[in-house]
């Protein structure tokens, strides 16, 4: 996955671009590349912003009403003909509209909690009675699954968020994951495939399944 720290982010937006999807849609959202979006989003971008545009008093001026549609979670500043946002100061307003997308959620508090697509969820969930844990799978899934790793990370916290390209073939590449991960204990001795328990029999024909 392609890891974005948010902090490093600072988007240079055309104003009169923005106005223009202001004036030409009910909704406008901004991807973290700075692509402006107004009435089709695309569901695989990870977004900065995302707001009705309706209810804004077209008479202000132009950095008015932008100044209105970000209100105060993005403070925008206004040079001539950009407007420039650091969406790291409305964080948890990027994760807050980000939520229906996230293949998971990370936190440094509360780890991860529960992976959102549910084929991945369910192996998961089965694999770790054989020792293997949501972390494992996480990082194979920043380091081999295509996708956006987005984060913001400090000396105190840690929190991000990953959408996956494609979630078919991420869950495909997990259960791969898994898979050879059991197979890897059985050779190894850990695991015996004659004296498993009845819910680690469940987890097998599970993980397994075709």
């Amino acid at each position: 996955m392609k890891k974005i720290q948010i902090k490093d982010i600072e988007l240079k937006l055309d104003i009169e671009q923005l106005i223009h999807a202001m004036d030409n849609s009910q909704e406008l959202a901004i991807g973290l590349d700075g692509t402006i979006f107004t009435d089709t989003i695309d569901p695989k971008m990870p977004l900065m912003f995302r707001r009705i545009t309706s209810g804004i008093d077209r008479s202000l001026s132009s950095k008015e009403r932008l100044t209105a549609l970000f209100g105060k979670e993005y403070k925008p500043l206004f040079g001539d003909t950009l407007c420039i946002v650091k969406p790291l100061i409305a964080w948890q307003e990027v994760m807050k509209i980000n939520k229906d997308r996230m293949f998971y959620e990370d936190h440094s508090s509360d780890g991860i909690e529960v992976f959102n697509d549910e084929r991945v969820e369910t192996v998961s969930f089965e694999a770790v009675v054989f020792d293997i844990d949501y972390r494992v799978i996480a990082e194979f899934i920043e380091e081999h699954c295509e996708g956006d790793f987005v984060y913001y990370e400090n000396e105190i916290q840690f929190s991000g968020f990953t959408i996956a390209s494609n979630n078919d073939k991420a869950y495909e590449q997990v259960k791969y994951f898994l898979q050879d991960l059991i197979n890897q204990k059985v050779e190894q001795g850990e695991i015996d495939l004659e004296q498993l328990d009845e819910e680690e029999q469940i987890a097998y024909s599970i993980i397994f399944k075709n």
